[in-house]
């Protein structure tokens, strides 16, 4: 059986980041860190529950904007990158280079649909879900540990 795990953030609009860059450095760079410190937190709670591990991963990534508005979910892997960063330093892969880390897809996932303590609808908050799955077969891909050694 394929090991299978979800992770969902929620991310304010404000720490989002895109490929398109819409900040300066310092800001980007304050926002990375947040992000790598909340998949780390999330990451570390998780494995206190159970043991995770992945030798070979796929990560599916699902987007789930708070309002209507147009987007590429890939444009988010700024956002993703740091999350990602952040279960490895817990501790749930040996890396996430290529030779680990084999594939990564993005995706529409429709409105995040949060709703604020009034019942009003959550206007600024990402859903952001990671589907981790274990890779057994990854003759498809290529995968040189020996680089590392």
């Amino acid at each position: 059986m394929t090991q299978h795990e979800q992770l969902e953030f929620k991310i304010d609009r404000k720490l989002m980041l895109n490929a398109h860059g819409n900040s300066n450095w310092r800001a980007e760079m304050a926002k990375i860190k947040k992000l790598r410190h909340q998949g780390k937190e999330y990451g570390e709670q998780v494995r206190e529950q159970r043991p995770i591990f992945f030798d070979h991963f796929s990560i599916q990534v699902t987007i789930k904007p708070p309002t209507r508005r147009k987007l590429d979910p890939p444009n988010y892997y700024p956002t993703v990158k740091p999350i990602i960063d952040g279960l490895t330093d817990a501790g749930w892969w040996q890396d996430d280079n290529f030779a680990y880390m084999v594939e990564t897809s993005f995706r529409y996932g429709g409105l995040a649909g949060l709703k604020l303590p009034d019942g009003k609808n959550d206007n600024n908050t990402f859903r952001v879900i990671l589907d981790i799955y274990e890779v057994h077969d990854t003759s498809s891909f290529i995968t040189i540990p020996e680089f590392f050694s």
